[in-house]
């Protein structure tokens, strides 16, 4: 009984893999004029854990720009280099 139940929770879930997570952070960082950390959090389904070292590395990459706004919070921008990486993939 334990595995069926299991199986059902399971059922509908599908594990996306790293460049899935990035379509989903560049299309969401494009749809706002600079988003938040949280608002990223609930769009793309990620805990903070999970989401602050991409979103790191995606502003290493210049894919991303990172910004601190007039209420000291950091907000993330889709540079050019992600649009075109976005329309690459999709």
């Amino acid at each position: 009984m334990k595995n069926i139940l299991a199986n059902i929770m399971k059922m509908g879930r599908k594990r996306r893999d790293r460049s899935e997570i990035i379509e989903d952070i560049l299309y969401w960082s494009g749809q706002y004029d600079g988003i938040l950390i949280t608002r990223l959090v609930y769009k793309t389904n990620l805990n903070h854990k999970i989401l602050r070292p991409i979103l790191e590395e995606m502003c290493r990459k210049n894919i991303l720009y990172c910004s601190i706004g007039e209420d000291g919070r950091k907000y993330y921008r889709i540079k050019t280099r992600g649009l075109n990486y976005f329309n690459r993939k999709s």
